[in-house]
């Protein structure tokens, strides 16, 4: 579930989680989580999360579906998995140069109604000449019995 959870509403997570468990992992098997969580115990709104959420924000764009790592483990263990393993994982993005493929996600999320040079222009101002913008993930490991 390496960041695709992302493009699975909160209603239908439940019915995929459950889905997983009854026909696609093994008994013993293991799903794992690499994801950009929204909300942190220790650190609630990180640079980063401030800087995606003014891109967004001002591109017009809609907000990603929310990854409360709590919500997620509740819905797992919901399913009849078990949660074995969750840790924090700090990241830096490189964003000097402005990398356009990075940018025209941007495009394509907005369904091309977006230039990639108003992208460039609304991330340059977000990023105020960073190199670096850090950001924090979460890598969750769950277990079928």
């Amino acid at each position: 579930m390496f960041q695709a959870l992302y493009y699975v509403s909160m209603p239908e997570r439940p019915a995929l989680f459950k889905k997983l468990f009854d026909d696609v992992v093994a008994s013993g098997g293991y799903v794992i989580f690499y994801i950009h969580c929204q909300q942190y115990m220790s650190n609630p709104v990180s640079i980063q999360d401030k800087i995606a959420n003014g891109m967004i924000t001002r591109l017009g764009l809609p907000p990603f579906e929310e990854t409360d790592m709590a919500r997620i483990s509740e819905m797992m263990t919901s399913a009849g998995f078990s949660l074995c393993h969750e840790q924090a994982v700090d990241c830096e993005m490189k964003v000097e140069p402005m990398d356009d493929e990075f940018l025209s996600s941007f495009v394509i999320w907005s369904g091309g109604t977006l230039s990639l040079e108003r992208v460039r222009e609304v991330a340059e101002e977000e990023y105020g000449g960073r190199k670096i913008v850090p950001y924090n993930m979460t890598f969750a490991v769950f277990r079928k019995p």
